[in-house]
């Protein structure tokens, strides 16, 4: 049967449907107060957590304040007992003095229960409380361990309740006199409870280190002496060091405990502190906030049902009535059915609108889709690629504007036809090929293709070809291509280019690095590997380890400026090496930048200095010793020609006086010391290279030998001398009794350097000092040489004693001139050779000499004659010095044996004399040093004016008018300041006697 729809039928349905949205309304309203209830529940929890947390907290935190306040009372108490001990009353005063001092002091100091001295063995001997005396309290922990420390103790918590300290009175010896000791009340901290501000219902405990109670507020008389070490809330407080519990108290209540150890001896607990909350007073403003909250929420539930109810009537059910009438007419095609403001506004009104956009939206779909195609083939137009699509045989479906540029042809031209009709057979099977990979495969695939233009040249091609289906299901395959024939060739320059700057960097002979932002490596060169010790792989990626740790944050800080960029600049660093070393480098640094101008890295070009700087430094150690030396030299010219006169005079006046006069002893000091002064102003002209030395050609090891015997007794037995000579030793050119001179100083200073004996060793050999050797030691050069060695092993030198070592007066001795190894330094160096010294503290020292190796014979040794009387003569003598008290000493000497003597101050004077003398002028005595002419330009004036005239130079140091290197030129006649005037007669009648030179 066929029933008609209708008026009541779409009534009927809207009923129902109206009901369904009120049970649906009120359903939502009940879900949506859900969350709520379920925060409201959830945030009493937290509040119960957190009240219970701030409670244990509180408990703890005063726990710890109860600690600090008990350590601070010991604290005050050991400084209380400190001062006490150096009270002159208690210290020597008898026990009744002690007794009253105590007693007044307990009165002053709040806090302490008594105060009191025990004697050493454990006597009571005063208190500030009275008691029963006498009283052995040898037993107690805090005397005793006063006793066994010797120093300040505390001893065990006790029931008072008391903590007692002693501090001991130690005599001369170290031994205890007296002990003195206070007790601490500790009771006062109970109090901190209730001043506090804690609920009622707490409480405060003090246990000692078993477990007794000491301390309970309230509930004092109840539990104070009582052993609890089995009560579970005990239990917890002893065994951790401290924290918080929830814990039955011994009352009973459950509470929120803190604790804490209070100190004791040794670093172990003495005793324990807890303050504990009763969790019912914790939560009870928590509980009264939840059910007052809970009132709130079933209050406002009823309300928001009600107006649920009374919202679906008034503003749903009417505007769905008319969303429903245009949605039926819409079904039954009307596209022009529009809603218009029949659904009114808000979520409804939207939906309506909806439904009129999507009638629009079907008369715009046909335009929209003739746009769509427009844009596409624009795009492909005008885009730089060249697109096509092929269907699965490779006929075109489809080319873009720029596929017929470049191939001269059209899409009308093409359609439907094959590569074959426009590539050679080649370039045909190659892309043929390629095309069926990609069908088969179903996927996209980048590859290069070489295809020519429409002019026949082949060119490179970039494309991307994949495999897609039309709307019918036919499979097609498209493509688009770039023309990258200039770019590849462009990369391969760059690659060539790259390659060359890459072999540049690694054959470079400087370090080349370069970092990213973050400090990591990026690049390491060759030279890097060689300088710094690390290869490539161990460095690459990994923070710049040239750089110690800590430093790295100033890199990374060093690297941004104010444009964001690192600063080129070039400096000299401090660079470590793998080995832990550091090393002297040269650095230059500049910003890495990508092609935005954005900072990506730094670059470092280094260079090794440490050479370079090792060889300055000997530079200014040889400059210093140049410096020295020359003001050495002059201090000992003017100090010559004092000695000359003190020492001159001396002997005069010793020849005068007869044997027993008082005199002669005072004057043999005077002679003695002038004789130390010369002595010390040879070591100085030895220093500066001012002496006259008389080279011979020598084998080393002879000197060494002839000196065995001689070293032997210097150094003493506990010191083993040991000599290692190389067979067929090379010779040098030096002043024998010098080289003898520098071992015997070498020696010296090696056996002041084993006071608790050792060995000296002494080596010789040949060696070849090459480039390498030279570049590495200023004033060294290349060629043969014999090396001597002088090795201890001793305590050694550091690096400031070495950097001295060699300079005048300088020593490390307590008693010494300092003059030793000057005077070596001087003599190697004006022998033409270098001296080196190699030394660590707790190491030894060894000194090396290396002479000039020469390939002429040893020379044989003339025996010396021995001295004879003072000779005389009567001949005429011009004699030209300066300094005034020399020039008196020569003359009175030259007439005290028998020759006429010609005085002149001076070169010029000395000229006027010889021009006005009639007579003959055998000699002249001339200083090689004086103002205004020098003693050669007078002498060589003097032979001009008086052939055949001698002469005798004399001189503090020597001068290169007279001597090269310390060697007299040939013939030349020379007398070194000081001198005695016997050596000056000898030295006169030498030169007189000797031939004319022809």
């Amino acid at each position: 049967m066929h029933q008609e729809s209708g008026p009541s039928t779409t009534r009927s349905a809207l009923s129902r449907f109206s009901l369904s949205l009120r049970v649906r309304l009120v359903a939502l309203v009940v879900i949506g107060l859900l969350p709520p209830l379920g925060l409201l529940l959830y945030t009493s929890a937290q509040v119960r957590e957190r009240d219970v947390l701030q409670a244990k907290t509180n408990a703890l935190q005063l726990a710890r304040i109860v600690e600090q306040r008990t350590a601070e009372a010991v604290d005050s108490a050991r400084e209380l007992l400190i001062a006490l001990a150096s009270n002159p009353l208690l210290r020597e005063g008898d026990p009744v003095a002690h007794r009253d001092f105590l007693a007044n002091l307990l009165r002053q100091q709040e806090g302490y229960l008594n105060f009191g001295t025990i004697s050493a063995d454990g006597r009571l001997l005063a208190s500030a409380v009275p008691v029963p005396l006498p009283m052995d309290l040898s037993d107690l922990s805090y005397f005793q361990r006063a006793m066994a420390s010797r120093k300040f103790a505390r001893g065990d918590y006790r029931i008072g309740p008391a903590l007692h300290a002693a501090y001991p009175l130690l005599d001369e010896k170290g031994d205890v006199r007296i002990v003195f000791f206070a007790a601490l009340d500790l009771d006062r901290f109970s109090k901190v409870r209730s001043a506090a501000g804690l609920p009622a219902e707490s409480s405060f405990l003090i246990l000692d280190a078993a477990g007794t109670v000491l301390v309970r507020d309230p509930q004092f008389e109840k539990w104070v002496g009582k052993p609890m070490g089995d009560h579970p809330m005990v239990r917890t407080i002893l065994s951790k060091k401290e924290g918080t519990a929830e814990q039955v108290d011994l009352d009973g209540i459950q509470r929120l405990v803190g604790f804490m150890p209070l100190a004791g001896d040794a670093g172990s607990p003495g005793g324990y502190v807890a303050v504990s909350i009763p969790r019912s007073a914790a939560l009870a403003q928590a509980n009264r906030t939840l059910a007052l909250n809970l009132v709130l929420m079933g209050v406002v539930s009823i309300v928001a049902l009600a107006a649920a109810r009374l919202f679906a009537d008034l503003f749903l059910l009417r505007r769905i009535n008319a969303l429903l009438e245009a949605t039926k007419r819409m079904a039954a095609g009307d596209l022009t059915a529009r809603t218009g403001e029949q659904a009114g506004g808000g979520e409804f009104g939207e939906l309506a609108q909806a439904f009129d956009e999507m009638a629009d939206a079907l008369e715009r779909r046909e335009a929209s889709l003739r746009e769509s195609e427009h844009r596409f083939r624009t795009f492909m137009d005008n885009s730089p690629a060249v697109a096509f699509v092929k269907d699965q045989e490779g006929r075109y479906v489809y080319i873009n504007r720029p596929f017929e540029l470049h191939f001269k042809t059209s899409l009308d031209q093409l359609k439907g036809k094959t590569d074959a009709e426009l590539f050679p057979a080649e370039t045909v099977q190659q892309l043929r090929e390629n095309d069926l990979k990609i069908l088969a495969s179903g996927r996209m695939t980048e590859l290069v293709e070489i295809v020519p233009t429409a002019n026949g040249v082949p060119r490179r091609w970039s494309v991307f070809k994949f495999p897609f289906r039309e709307a019918s299901g036919r499979p097609l395959l498209a493509g688009m291509a770039i023309d990258v024939t200039e770019r590849q060739r462009a990369e391969d320059a760059l690659r060539a280019t790259s390659e060359t700057l890459q072999e540049i960097v690694q054959t470079s002979p400087l370090a080349i690095v370069a970092i990213d932002t973050g400090g990591r490596v990026q690049a390491w060169n060759k030279s890097a590997e060689r300088i710094f010790g690390w290869s490539e792989s161990e460095v690459l990626g990994l923070p710049l380890p040239t750089i110690p740790e800590e430093q790295r944050g100033e890199l990374l800080a060093q690297m941004k400026d104010e444009q964001g960029g690192m600063r080129r600049s070039a400096l000299e660093v401090r660079r470590l090496r793998k080995d832990g070393s550091f090393i002297d480098v040269s650095l230059w640094t500049a910003p890495l930048c990508d092609s935005r101008g954005a900072v990506i890295g730094g670059l470092g070009i280094l260079a090794d200095m440490t050479e370079r700087k090792q060889l300055e430094e000997q530079l200014r150690q040889a400059q210093k010793m140049e410096a020295i030396g020359q003001l050495a030299g002059g201090v000992a010219h003017d100090f010559n020609n004092l000695l000359t006169v003190i020492n001159g005079y001396a002997h005069l006046l010793l020849a005068r006086l007869p044997e027993g006069d008082a005199m002669r002893k005072s004057l043999d000091e005077i002679k003695k010391a002038g004789e130390r002064a010369a002595s010390l102003t040879r070591q100085l002209l030895a220093f500066s290279r001012k002496q006259v030395l008389e080279p011979k050609v020598l084998d080393l090891n002879v000197i060494v030998g002839d000196t065995d015997k001689m070293l032997r007794r210097l150094i003493g037995e506990d010191i083993e001398l040991v000599s290692v000579l190389a067979p067929g030793l090379g010779r040098v050119k030096a002043d024998p009794g010098q080289i003898e001179q520098v071992i015997m100083n070498l020696a010296v200073n090696a056996r002041d350097a084993m006071p608790q004996g050792g060995q000296l060793t002494i080596e010789t050999a040949d060696v070849e000092l090459d480039e390498a050797y030279a570049r590495q030691h200023v004033a060294v050069r290349p060629g043969p040489y014999v090396l001597l060695a002088v090795s201890d092993n001793g305590c050694g030198m550091d690096g400031k004693i070495l950097s001295h070592i060699f300079e005048p007066f300088f020593t490390t001795k307590e008693k010494g001139t300092g003059m030793g190894l000057a005077t070596v330094y001087g003599i190697v160096k004006q022998s033409g050779g270098n001296i080196w010294v190699y030394s660590e503290p707790g190491q030894g020292t060894t000194f090396k000499i290396y002479l000039p190796r020469v390939e002429e014979s040893v020379e044989v040794a003339r025996p010396a004659e021995p001295p004879r009387g003072t000779p005389e003569g009567s001949e005429i003598v011009l004699l030209a010095e300066d300094e005034e008290p020399v020039r008196k000493l020569v003359r009175q000497t030259l007439e005290m044996n028998g020759y006429t003597v010609l005085e002149a101050r001076h070169g010029p004077e000395a000229l006027q004399i010889c021009e006005r003398h009639a007579g003959s002028i055998h000699l002249i005595v001339t200083d090689v040093i004086m103002p205004e002419m020098s003693g050669r330009e007078l002498a060589y004036r003097l032979t001009q004016l008086r052939p055949g005239i001698k002469v005798l130079y004399l001189s503090g140091y020597t001068s290169d008018a007279i001597v090269h290197h310390g060697v007299l030129d040939q013939g030349v006649a020379f007398l070194q300041k000081p001198f005695t005037p016997d050596a000056l007669a000898r030295k006169v009648r030498e030169v007189l006697d000797a031939p004319q030179k022809s």
